[in-house]
């Protein structure tokens, strides 16, 4: 039992307990992390972001046959499960650390851990566009310096650890004097805290390998516990950017020129089969265009790095409104309002995007036509919606998601799944029954009820009776879209074809599509939609009407001209469709959505 009291050297067995428990010990400090968080964005998620790595880690069974077996699938784990700055640091300086040493074998000596130790280091440091000291990088770079000075003395890894951690915990503390927004606010690194913790729950694990629950003398003392919130400058860019690559035909080079072209805060991890980017931007659409012509894009995650800050800084209004990506919102309602957008994800061909921010109509129609590629669409990603709705939830007093119809999208079901391990009346998720233009009036008028300072009940109650009083005809340019659909029979497809009959398509009571009419050209079609509109004038009044379109703003100006001529009503907006709804209504439809001040019914 020796081994187990001193750790002399460590087998694979040991190796993936101490990480699991190093992970599970890091979790503790999720919020702490959070807080503190002020470089290189303020936007408080560098908690939230290795949590989500450390789950991961933690529930990942790992082959620990041998040392180099356990160390590689753990860096490649890391690589495909890190987010956010310091999270694809710490997964680069597993990387390093997991490159093949042929002394440890089977068992890990101190010799050799310092040898992992200097690989995962300089692993780290490379990964980084533009290293900056003050970081978890200095945080890393000191523990490595402290275990090497400790290697004659050293005789196992409990003395290593337990002599180590001083060094490291001043360079924890000195951070707040090497960077300049650190020392303004008064706070330590919360990435150089983070490494800091982790290498404590090793230290837990070696001191004590039953420990189960942990001892507050493990903890450090009240200089680094003594913590202040910090808010900061507002982020140079709007959107933090990452993507899981494969296949890439480029050298990390020339895709790190292309994006520091493009952004900040650039980290570039790779392994044998992955290259994973981070970086913030104004522009993913672009990047991603350009990384789609050199490589497989596996995964996406973009988030509104802006809207963050703004949010923390003081959210507007006490209730937050979520939507999903089908919303055609304008992007300065959206910020003016402070409404949160959940993107859709879109597979074209074998690349992986993201609704509206990583691909557009022009975009999506481009590689329908000249590529013939097929596309498919799915719900919001469940990872995405929890991270979301956390965020929110520790800034506002509730929340209220409206969804693109439930008929439509299984984005409804996995919110109101989420939404339900919150506590009560915390988060209300509402069946929108409607998409595109007919969602955005919809929460355009929860929005106003928001501002009007309602109660979140009465906001979901009368959101619900608006339900009803929300429509949406569209004018499909192609039958063959709705026989794609399954929403006609391909018989009728083929004489549509023949004979240029226009299809107009609703959506019924539940949120279903529904054949609204036919039209016998696209004017006709036109007509027939405007009758709709005026049937619904001579009973009631509306209160708003908007214009959506497929990629066609030529047709879409005409039609609002059209219609705002037979109604007297002019649009609210004319805006493009989501690429979602451009997926499956095909391109060159126009539509109009109303909210009227009673039920409509078509």
């Amino acid at each position: 039992m020796e081994h187990f009291n001193k750790f002399e050297f460590i087998t694979a067995d040991d190796m993936e307990k101490m990480f699991k428990t190093a992970a599970q010990y890091l979790l503790t400090y999720e919020n702490q992390l959070n807080e503190l968080n002020v470089f290189p964005v303020a936007d408080r998620d560098t908690g939230s972001n290795l949590a989500q790595l450390m789950k991961r880690i933690i529930s990942t069974h790992y082959p620990t046959s041998s040392m180099d077996d356990f160390l590689k699938a753990l860096a490649d784990d890391a690589l495909l499960g890190a987010c956010g700055n310091s999270g694809m640091i710490f997964a680069a300086f597993l990387a390093g650390f997991s490159q093949n040493n042929e002394d440890d074998l089977t068992q890990m000596t101190i010799g050799a851990f310092l040898h992992r130790l200097r690989k995962g280091v300089n692993k780290a440091y490379t990964a980084v566009s533009q290293p900056v000291e003050g970081t978890i990088l200095t945080a890393m770079s000191a523990w490595l310096k402290a275990c090497e000075s400790l290697l004659p003395t050293a005789k196992n890894f409990v003395f290593l650890f337990e002599k180590s951690l001083p060094a490291l915990e001043q360079a924890v503390t000195n951070t707040q004097q090497q960077l300049k927004v650190l020392k303004h606010h008064y706070v330590i690194d919360s990435g150089a805290l983070a490494f800091y913790r982790f290498v404590e729950g090793m230290l837990s694990y070696l001191a004590n390998p039953t420990l189960t629950v942990f001892p507050e003398s493990i903890k450090t003392n009240d200089k680094i516990d003594d913590l202040h919130t910090a808010l900061s400058a507002p982020p140079n860019y709007d959107y933090c950017t990452e993507m899981l690559l494969s296949h890439l035909k480029i050298d990390a080079s020339t895709l790190e020129n292309m994006l520091k072209s493009a952004g900040d805060s650039i980290v570039i991890n790779q392994s044998p089969h992955y290259t994973k980017i981070h970086l913030h931007t104004n522009d993913p659409l672009t990047i991603t265009n350009y990384i789609n012509q050199h490589a497989l894009i596996e995964n996406q995650k973009v988030e509104r790095i802006r809207s963050q800050w703004q949010v923390i800084q003081q959210a507007k209004y006490r209730i937050a409104l979520v939507v999903d990506s089908s919303a055609d919102i304008d992007p300065a309602i959206l910020q003016n309002e402070q409404i949160h957008v959940l993107p859709l994800n879109m597979r074209v061909g074998k690349q992986h995007l993201l609704d509206r921010l990583t691909i557009d109509l022009t975009g999506l129609y481009k590689e329908l036509h000249q590529e013939q590629l097929a596309a498919q669409s799915a719900a919001v990603t469940p990872e995405v919606a929890q991270r979301t709705l956390n965020f929110l939830a520790n800034y506002y007093e509730s929340i209220i998601v409206i969804t693109v119809s439930s008929q439509l999208s299984a984005t409804h079901q996995l919110l109101s799944q989420i939404a339900a391990g919150f506590p009560e009346g915390k988060i209300t998720v509402i069946d929108s029954k409607r998409n595109s233009a007919a969602h955005v009036l919809l929460a355009m008028s929860v929005a106003r009820n928001i501002k009007n300072g309602l109660d979140h009940q009465t906001k979901c109650e009368k959101t619900k009776e608006a339900i009803a009083n929300t429509q949406i005809w569209v004018a499909v340019d192609e039958f063959k879209t709705m026989v794609r659909s399954g929403r006609a029979p391909k018989l009728i497809g083929l004489l549509a074809g023949w004979s240029h009959i226009k299809p107009i398509v609703s959506l019924d009571k539940s949120g279903k599509p529904s054949l609204a009419g036919i039209g016998l050209g696209l004017q006709h079609a036109w007509s027939k939609i405007a009758k709709k509109i005026q049937h619904v004038q001579a009973q009631k009044a509306i209160s708003q009407l908007a214009i959506v379109h497929t990629d066609c703003f030529e047709r879409a100006n005409s039609f609002a001209r059209y219609i705002q001529n037979k109604t007297g009503i002019q649009p609210a907006f004319i805006a493009p469709t989501s690429t979602v709804i451009g997926l499956r209504a095909g391109q060159g439809c126009v539509g109009v959505a109303i909210i009227s001040e009673g039920p409509v019914y078509d």
